[in-house]
């Protein structure tokens, strides 16, 4: 039994709005990768940035820039190798029947970020500065995310492609291995047990020091993030003025790399702490930075309401 002439003028006239909506969408929002830069030595931390930014004039309805791998999808491939393996973080959610996705409005970003050897790379480490490692060679990343909140019945949303990153691993040179290597033997300490009581004042000492000859020092985000990370992981703590001077740390150091995924990711350690029902954390210090829509991208996803 074939359908009305009525009933198919209304299924397509359906069609054309659901592929309007969707072409809206796609015009509407964008995914970029950031890298801190296009060549690193090996051992150095590759930070980078996932940003979805809203660059129209009405709210957008999107599900959350989960780093989960269905719905943003990563691939890193060497050019002369196989694709670069990946740790998958899952995430599920569970939304009333009626959500319609997260509100991204005019102008809004939300945004990730990663130090890249902590989920790509080989199990070959050295020393335990990162999780993984990625040896010399130059690679290719790719992006995508799902932003549909119902993919398996089409939904509301598309999937957008970032422009592919490329970027170059060279071997370190004598002075970049010894600073890697003095970054590996602090962060030993606390891996020992015999030396892990000494582990807080050894970093701080690393990180007073790194800051003081170079505040563009690519391992100091690392330090103030996974650094501090350890002391607590080791179930050690920070005297009351070593904690202070961490956060002035990160503040110097997410300041003077606003613009950079290593500056957005200590800025996130930074105001990760804010309560939630808290107003915005404030930001001033970053202007519109990457660092700025970062910390806020973060308050919105713990702060808002299931929509």
């Amino acid at each position: 039994m074939g359908l009305s002439p009525s009933a198919v003028r209304a299924l397509r006239a359906l069609v054309t709005l659901q592929c309007a909506a969707i072409g809206v969408l796609s015009a509407q929002l964008t995914l970029t990768v950031a890298l801190q830069k296009t060549e690193f030595f090996e051992g150095e931390p590759l930070y980078v940035a996932f940003e979805l930014t809203n660059h129209g004039a009405d709210t957008a309805w999107t599900w959350p820039l989960d780093p989960s791998p269905d719905r943003l999808t990563v691939e890193i491939r060497k050019h002369d190798g196989p694709r670069v393996r990946a740790t998958s973080i899952w995430i599920d959610r569970a939304f009333p029947p009626t959500y319609r996705g997260e509100p991204l409005a005019p102008g809004e970003s939300d945004v990730q970020v990663y130090t890249l050897q902590d989920l790509w790379g080989d199990d070959h480490q050295r020393q335990h500065v990162f999780v993984h490692h990625m040896g010399p060679g130059t690679y290719t990343l790719r992006a995508s995310f799902d932003s549909r909140v119902t993919p398996e019945a089409g939904g509301e949303g598309t999937v957008f492609l970032a422009q592919p990153a490329m970027f170059t691993i060279r071997p370190a040179s004598q002075l970049e291995e010894s600073a890697f290597k003095e970054v590996g033997d602090v962060f030993d300490r606390a891996f020992a047990r015999p030396t892990r009581a000494q582990y807080a004042g050894a970093l701080l000492s690393l990180l007073e020091r790194r800051w003081a000859e170079n505040p563009l020092d690519p391992f100091l985000p690392h330090l103030l993030t996974q650094g501090v990370t350890l002391v607590w992981a080791t179930n050690q703590s920070l005297t009351v003025e070593q904690a202070r001077r961490v956060s002035e740390l990160q503040r110097s150091v997410a300041t003077a790399q606003a613009d950079r995924p290593a500056g957005a990711l200590v800025a996130i350690r930074l105001h990760r702490d804010v309560p939630v029902g808290m107003s915005a954390p404030d930001t001033a210090g970053f202007g519109t930075s990457l660092a700025s829509r970062a910390v806020l991208a973060v308050w919105r996803r713990t702060n808002h309401p299931q929509h």
